[in-house]
Protein backbone atom coordinates (compact mmCIF):
# COMPACT_ATOMS: atom_id res chain seq x y z
CA UNK A 1 0.00 0.00 0.00
CA UNK A 2 1.27 3.46 -0.91
CA UNK A 3 0.42 6.13 1.66
CA UNK A 4 1.10 9.84 1.29
CA UNK A 5 1.06 12.72 3.74
CA UNK A 6 0.55 16.40 3.06
CA UNK A 7 3.07 18.77 4.61
CA UNK A 8 1.66 22.18 5.57
CA UNK A 9 -1.00 21.93 8.26
CA UNK A 10 -0.63 18.14 8.41
CA UNK A 11 3.01 17.45 9.29
CA UNK A 12 4.39 21.01 9.45
CA UNK A 13 2.48 23.54 11.59
CA UNK A 14 0.97 26.62 9.99
CA UNK A 15 -1.55 28.86 11.76
CA UNK A 16 -2.31 26.39 14.55
CA UNK A 17 0.84 25.22 16.27
CA UNK A 18 0.38 21.55 17.13
CA UNK A 19 3.01 19.72 19.21
CA UNK A 20 6.24 19.06 17.31
CA UNK A 21 9.44 17.15 17.95
CA UNK A 22 12.23 19.07 19.63
CA UNK A 23 14.69 20.52 17.15
CA UNK A 24 18.39 20.60 17.84
CA UNK A 25 20.45 23.74 17.41
CA UNK A 26 21.74 22.19 14.18
CA UNK A 27 18.17 21.74 12.93
CA UNK A 28 17.47 25.39 13.65
CA UNK A 29 20.72 26.63 12.09
CA UNK A 30 20.06 24.57 8.95
CA UNK A 31 16.46 25.81 8.78
CA UNK A 32 14.93 22.36 9.26
CA UNK A 33 11.21 22.91 9.79
CA UNK A 34 9.42 21.36 12.77
CA UNK A 35 7.71 17.97 12.37
CA UNK A 36 4.42 17.04 14.00
CA UNK A 37 4.97 14.96 17.12
CA UNK A 38 3.86 11.37 16.61
CA UNK A 39 4.68 11.17 12.91
CA UNK A 40 7.69 8.93 13.49
CA UNK A 41 5.46 6.39 15.25
CA UNK A 42 2.95 6.50 12.39
CA UNK A 43 5.75 6.21 9.80
CA UNK A 44 7.25 3.14 11.52
CA UNK A 45 3.80 1.57 12.01
CA UNK A 46 3.09 1.87 8.29
CA UNK A 47 6.57 0.65 7.30
CA UNK A 48 6.20 -2.37 9.64
CA UNK A 49 3.04 -3.21 7.70
CA UNK A 50 4.87 -3.10 4.36
CA UNK A 51 3.57 0.28 3.25
CA UNK A 52 5.44 2.73 1.09
CA UNK A 53 5.29 6.08 2.87
CA UNK A 54 5.85 9.39 1.13
CA UNK A 55 4.93 13.03 0.80
CA UNK A 56 2.36 14.53 -1.58
CA UNK A 57 2.23 18.30 -1.24
CA UNK A 58 1.24 21.33 -3.24
CA UNK A 59 4.25 23.10 -1.76
CA UNK A 60 6.92 24.36 -4.13
CA UNK A 61 9.66 23.14 -1.78
CA UNK A 62 12.13 21.12 -3.83
CA UNK A 63 12.06 17.35 -3.59
CA UNK A 64 15.60 17.51 -2.20
CA UNK A 65 14.55 19.93 0.55
CA UNK A 66 11.66 17.65 1.54
CA UNK A 67 13.92 14.59 1.45
CA UNK A 68 16.50 16.34 3.67
CA UNK A 69 13.73 17.47 6.05
CA UNK A 70 12.61 13.88 6.58
CA UNK A 71 16.18 12.61 6.77
CA UNK A 72 16.92 15.20 9.48
CA UNK A 73 14.38 13.34 11.63
CA UNK A 74 15.80 9.93 10.69
CA UNK A 75 13.10 9.03 8.15
CA UNK A 76 13.53 8.05 4.52
CA UNK A 77 10.56 8.73 2.24
CA UNK A 78 9.74 6.19 -0.46
CA UNK A 79 8.50 8.95 -2.77
CA UNK A 80 8.06 12.71 -2.85
CA UNK A 81 5.56 14.58 -5.00
CA UNK A 82 5.88 18.35 -4.81
CA UNK A 83 3.80 20.96 -6.63
CA UNK A 84 6.13 21.08 -9.63
CA UNK A 85 5.70 17.35 -10.31
CA UNK A 86 2.02 17.45 -9.31
CA UNK A 87 1.15 20.26 -11.76
CA UNK A 88 3.07 18.62 -14.62
CA UNK A 89 1.43 15.23 -14.08
CA UNK A 90 -2.11 16.54 -13.59
CA UNK A 91 -1.75 18.83 -16.64
CA UNK A 92 -0.68 15.86 -18.76
CA UNK A 93 -3.76 13.96 -17.57
CA UNK A 94 -6.03 16.94 -18.26
CA UNK A 95 -7.04 17.31 -14.62
CA UNK A 96 -7.69 20.74 -13.15
CA UNK A 97 -7.76 19.76 -9.50
CA UNK A 98 -5.32 20.39 -6.66
CA UNK A 99 -4.38 16.76 -5.92
CA UNK A 100 -5.10 13.40 -7.50
CA UNK A 101 -3.28 10.61 -5.63
CA UNK A 102 -4.17 7.85 -8.15
CA UNK A 103 -1.99 9.65 -10.72
CA UNK A 104 0.96 8.61 -8.53
CA UNK A 105 -0.41 5.16 -7.59
CA UNK A 106 -1.14 6.36 -4.05
CA UNK A 107 -3.75 4.27 -2.25
CA UNK A 108 -4.50 6.63 0.66
CA UNK A 109 -3.60 10.30 1.11
CA UNK A 110 -3.61 12.04 4.50
CA UNK A 111 -4.37 15.77 4.44
CA UNK A 112 -5.88 18.58 6.50
CA UNK A 113 -7.66 20.41 3.65
CA UNK A 114 -11.42 19.98 3.27
CA UNK A 115 -11.09 20.93 -0.41
CA UNK A 116 -9.01 17.81 -1.03
CA UNK A 117 -11.73 15.77 0.71
CA UNK A 118 -14.33 17.25 -1.66
CA UNK A 119 -12.09 16.35 -4.63
CA UNK A 120 -11.76 12.80 -3.27
CA UNK A 121 -15.56 12.44 -3.29
CA UNK A 122 -15.81 13.78 -6.84
CA UNK A 123 -12.81 11.93 -8.32
CA UNK A 124 -13.08 8.74 -6.24
CA UNK A 125 -9.85 8.47 -4.29
CA UNK A 126 -9.19 7.65 -0.64
CA UNK A 127 -8.27 10.37 1.80
CA UNK A 128 -8.01 10.49 5.55
CA UNK A 129 -8.88 14.04 6.59
CA UNK A 130 -7.08 15.20 9.72
CA UNK A 131 -7.95 18.30 11.68
CA UNK A 132 -4.72 20.08 12.61
CA UNK A 133 -6.18 20.52 16.11
CA UNK A 134 -6.77 16.76 16.55
CA UNK A 135 -4.72 15.90 19.62
CA UNK A 136 -5.10 12.13 19.13
CA UNK A 137 -4.23 12.30 15.43
CA UNK A 138 -1.64 9.51 15.69
CA UNK A 139 -4.23 7.05 17.01
CA UNK A 140 -6.76 8.17 14.38
CA UNK A 141 -4.28 7.27 11.63
CA UNK A 142 -3.20 3.98 13.20
CA UNK A 143 -6.84 2.93 13.77
CA UNK A 144 -7.71 3.82 10.17
CA UNK A 145 -4.91 1.69 8.73
CA UNK A 146 -5.27 -1.17 11.23
CA UNK A 147 -8.40 -2.32 9.43
CA UNK A 148 -6.29 -3.02 6.31
CA UNK A 149 -3.64 -5.15 8.05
Amino acid sequence: MRVSFDLDGTLIPLSFVFPTYSRSILHKVLGIEPMRAGFMDVYYFLKANNCQVGIYTTSYRSQMKIYCWMLAYGLKPDFIINEKLNRKTLYEKGLGISKYPPAFEIDVHIDDQKGVMMESDKYDFKILLLDEKESKWKQVVIDYFSRFF
